[in-house]
């Protein structure tokens, strides 16, 4: 799980969106999507834990 990975889902979804809402014609179906939306918020979770992890990795380091 990393940052290229989140943004690729985010473009993902960002396709899926524009087809249902503007287009009318949608691709996947509302499980689809919604299955989309829950791997997006676990990347996300995922991201920030490790994010905030090497952050106070970094401080520590610049502390000591």
């Amino acid at each position: 799980m990393d940052q290229r990975e989140y943004e690729l889902l985010k473009t993902e979804i960002r396709y899926h969106m524009d087809r249902y809402y503007n287009q009318d014609e949608p691709e996947i179906s509302d499980y689809e999507y919604d299955q989309l939306m829950l791997q997006l918020k676990q990347l996300k979770k995922g991201l920030f834990r490790f994010n905030n992890y090497q952050y106070q990795t970094n401080r520590y380091v610049l502390i000591k």
